[in-house]
């Protein structure tokens, strides 16, 4: 995904609440993340104005040095992100060329920009995204590119490669905004110790969606397209179910209670009712078994070829597969248990007159 999931706490703010000045609010930010970040357990802390994947984002147009057209059809809008310099540490989102960003880089300095690899080969293709310039507006000033990271998931888990830029939270201000914690355990243990940081800088401060991002990815909207399509699959594979537990039944009910003049005979014979009700049953469940086998390995097969769509689950759910299998030889052993029981009730001169 491109991002770090485990071990990292996720705090959302709104400084525009307070009434914060956008260089009150830097410094608030500047505060917090050393002060988090001393806290034991902290292995990085970081300021990001939007979480991946999350429920809000932020885009700007795109004009390459050289490149501004007048035509608004042929502006590229990307999405963006501003972020602290050790958002990347703290995130698990590697710049694979180039530098991160630094503490100097601030308001005052040359504007700068880390791009990801779609974003490089999209408006540069073929060529070194390092030290290239765009703008954000036509008259706006020259960014330079002094990073890159690789292509992650910025919107949903199954989206396509998209451009996407970085600027320092010094260059670009945005009051509302997201403390990454990185621990070294569980990260859920430093939702209090950052309540504490975060009251002592300003104790009428609200915090809101205190999470993990863990459970952010799980129960959030990166998987909620999927959960929904799940969700509607597994409600048609419930009833599926159902239709075949009762179609297997009434196959079996039927085909025994075809032999209730055979079982007549056998019993008028003297054969005994359990060794009767046991070759029913063996019959029964010969089949069961021999059609159960058979779905297995389509299943196996089919699932194979949706590994490459599932998150979270084996293409080999084992315990899935294996009360599917115990519900459907149940079925099929009271669907052979109960006609050969009743017809081994019937008096053997009726069952010999059975058509």
């Amino acid at each position: 995904m491109g991002f770090r999931t485990s071990n990292t706490l996720m705090v959302s703010m709104d400084l525009r609440l307070q009434g914060y000045t956008d260089q009150r609010g830097q410094q608030f930010f500047e505060q917090l993340r050393d002060r988090v970040k001393a806290r034991p357990g902290v292995r990085e802390a970081a300021i990001s104005s939007y979480i991946p994947m999350g429920y809000e984002n932020s885009s700007v147009s795109v004009f390459p040095q050289g490149q501004i057209s007048t035509d608004k059809s042929q502006v590229d809008n990307v999405f963006d992100n501003s972020v602290q310099p050790e958002y990347f540490r703290t995130a698990g989102v590697p710049v694979i060329q180039g530098r991160e960003f630094a503490h100097t880089d601030t308001a005052t300095s040359p504007r700068v920009a880390i791009v990801n690899e779609a974003f490089a080969k999209k408006t540069w293709p073929g060529q070194d995204p390092i030290g290239k310039v765009f703008q954000t507006e036509k008259n706006g000033p020259a960014i330079q590119v002094v990073g890159m990271t690789r292509t992650g998931k910025y919107l949903f888990l199954y989206e396509p490669a998209i451009p996407y830029v970085y600027f320092p939270m010094s260059q670009k201000y945005h009051s509302s905004a997201v403390l990454f914690v990185y621990s070294e355990g569980d990260p859920l243990q430093l939702v209090e110790p950052v309540r504490e940081e975060v009251h002592v800088l300003d104790a009428s401060l609200p915090l809101y969606d205190v999470t993990t991002m863990e459970a952010h990815v799980r129960y959030g909207k990166p998987l909620l397209p999927a959960r929904l399509g799940a969700m509607l699959v597994g409600a048609f594979g419930l009833l599926g179910m159902a239709l075949a537990s009762v179609g297997v039944y009434g196959v079996i009910s039927y085909s025994v209670s075809q032999r209730t003049q055979e079982l007549g005979i056998r019993t008028a014979l003297g054969a005994q009712r359990g060794s009767v009700i046991a070759m029913v049953l063996r019959q029964g469940m010969s089949l069961s078994l021999l059609g159960m086998a058979i779905g297995l390995v389509l299943a196996f097969l089919l699932l194979r070829g949706l590994h490459a769509v599932l998150y979270g689950v084996g293409f080999t759910d084992f315990p899935t597969f294996g009360i599917v299998s115990a519900l459907l030889l149940m079925v099929a052993f009271v669907a052979s248990y109960i006609p050969a029981l009743r017809a081994t009730k019937v008096d053997p001169v009726i069952a010999l007159r059975h058509e």
